[in-house]
């Protein structure tokens, strides 16, 4: 296992990296210098020089192989761990998405890594705002590394202009360990289009990108998603009458009804969402982003039924809100989309 920190944070020497086992509680990690496999990969994690001017909150474990990175990021968390922690696994035995489904990928074809965040507890009724912000961070991030520009659908797969899905995002709640968040992220680098899992899959080497180095896909995303974390959070904590903390989309709101935990509808609208919207940074961008809003889409529900119309937006915890053909304005907080052509 390698852990790698421009030392001494922002006023870092660039490419000075510390080398420890700071986290020992990972015990499947190979250490550099005894694995040849754990050396390239490493190398390519590190990719070359990080500037000062890189990220500074994250700590930085290279894993070969691992099961899971979220379960790695989650077993610290529960030990005290701060946050900041990165895995970034070159294989995951275990991977997994949304709803327990199992996302695989040959060795050497995918970014697989996991952040632990810890916000501050007054923001935790607000964790559904992170699957949006992290998919910023990675379209913003790819898009500065490689130039190509790819759209959010709703609520947590990154995909090409032809909707091909690339990767995708999975952010777990730890009750369990002072409301951590992991964020998981999974995108296809290199994959060949012989190595789809779908046809609808594709790669950032399929879509063209000259730059297809992990190391560098890692720095600036993890580049993005620092700066969006600290913005989020600093205008949430400093903006409560308009969806910070105490404000009208925290659990204290009366108006808020909560969702029916089988369908993932809500019990009703919540008053001005637009407003809210407007003013939230996060919400704000991931509109722009969204390969979602302004189209017709079937929101397939966990109960087996369908939501089929206009998605319109989203709200201000990050629901999705669709006209539909039959029933009304409908709110939708979990659900399988489809874009419909």
């Amino acid at each position: 296992m390698t852990s790698l920190s421009p030392a001494g944070g922002e006023s870092a020497t660039a490419g000075d990296f510390r080398v420890s086992d700071e986290i020992p509680h990972f015990s499947d990690g190979i250490a550099l210098g005894f694995s040849d496999e754990a050396s390239r990969f490493s190398a390519e994690i590190t990719g070359g020089r990080w500037a000062a001017s890189d990220p500074t909150m994250f700590r930085i474990v290279a894993k070969p192989v691992t099961a899971s990175t979220n379960d790695d990021v989650a077993a610290a968390a529960r030990t005290g761990e701060p946050e900041g922690l990165v895995v970034v696994a070159d294989y995951q035995r275990a991977g997994r998405g949304r709803r327990g489904r199992s996302w695989q990928a040959p060795p050497g074809t995918a970014l697989t890594f996991s952040v632990l965040l810890r916000p501050a507890r007054p923001l935790a009724p607000r964790w559904q705002i992170f699957p949006l912000l992290a998919g910023i961070a990675v379209v913003e991030g790819i898009r500065d590394a490689t130039g190509i520009t790819l759209g959010l659908k709703w609520p947590n797969d990154v995909v090409s202009r032809d909707d091909a899905k690339l990767g995708g995002i999975l952010v777990e709640r730890l009750p369990d360990a002072d409301d951590a968040l992991v964020v998981g992220i999974g995108l296809n680098v290199t994959l060949g289009r012989d190595q789809r899992p779908t046809p609808t899959a594709t790669s950032l080497a399929l879509l063209g990108a000259g730059q297809t180095s992990r190391g560098v896909l890692l720095r600036n995303i993890l580049t993005a998603l620092e700066n969006w974390y600290r913005r989020w959070c600093s205008w949430a904590m400093e903006k409560p009458a308009t969806g910070g903390p105490g404000g009208p989309t925290s659990d204290a709101d009366p108006a808020t009804r909560p969702a029916n935990p089988v369908t993932g509808e809500s019990g009703g609208p919540r008053p001005g969402p637009s407003d809210h919207v407007d003013l939230d940074p996060v919400l704000s961008a991931y509109r722009e982003y969204s390969a979602t809003i302004g189209r017709r889409v079937r929101v397939e529900l966990a109960d087996g039924t369908r939501v089929v119309g206009m998605a319109t937006g989203i709200d201000p915890d990050g629901a999705l809100l669709v006209d539909t053909d039959d029933a009304g304005a409908r709110r939708v907080t979990a659900g399988e989309v489809v874009h419909l052509r």
